[in-house]
């Protein structure tokens, strides 16, 4: 949910900017990586 509220925040942010849509896109891409790495059982 908190996922999907910050990629909608993204594409009114980044509003047909590339620089920001980059950004936006890597922010993404972290969190999910952060967020699977806590996922896996240690």
């Amino acid at each position: 949910m908190e996922a999907s509220r910050n990629r909608s925040n993204c594409l009114l942010w980044n509003a047909g900017n590339i620089n920001r849509r980059r950004f936006c896109r890597w922010a993404f891409v972290q969190v999910r990586r952060r967020r699977m790495a806590a996922n896996r059982p240690s």
